[in-house]
């Protein structure tokens, strides 16, 4: 996570501080909702460290919003059909 500009980094950071706040928002109700946060979510500045969610049910507030940023939600299921 970084400048794009720099040919280093393939993330660069989010729009603006209200997309920042609504991921941090949307992170913050998944693990409320008993999602379970594997990695990242941490920021700096507008930079929003990729996040991983485990543990998320259909009641998870974080499996009907999209995030409109790098998190990764995990949802278990017992067929593919």
């Amino acid at each position: 996570v970084g400048d794009p500009r720099s040919g280093e980094f393939a993330l660069g950071p989010l729009i603006d501080k209200g997309q920042l706040d609504h991921a941090c928002d949307l992170l913050s109700r998944a693990k409320a909702s008993g999602g379970n946060v594997l990695v990242g979510g941490e920021t700096d500045g507008l930079f929003f460290k990729p996040a991983v969610v485990s543990d998320v049910t259909t009641d998870n507030p974080i499996f009907h919003e999209e995030a409109f940023a790098p998190i990764a939600v995990v949802i278990p299921f017992d067929t593919d059909a």
